[in-house]
């Protein structure tokens, strides 16, 4: 947002203020997303849902090689 617009206009300033997780949205999307990547979905959602998303979601991930690590 602030480099649009920045290119809309080189005088504007954007300011961008966070507010506390008690008053913020999250979509049901990105919940089931950061549960099926294996995140932390507590204090996002009640206590029963977090539960629910954690038995649902224990999916074993792929392994996966790293390119440009070594083992």
């Amino acid at each position: 947002m602030a480099s649009m617009n920045r290119s809309l206009s080189t005088h504007l300033d954007t300011l961008f203020m966070m507010t506390s997780k008690d008053y913020f949205f999250v979509s049901s999307r990105t919940i089931k997303e950061v549960a099926r990547l294996g995140g932390v979905v507590e204090g996002l959602v009640p206590d029963l849902v977090a539960r629910k998303l954690k038995e649902k979601f224990k999916l074993p991930l792929p392994k996966r090689k790293l390119i440009g690590w070594e083992d």
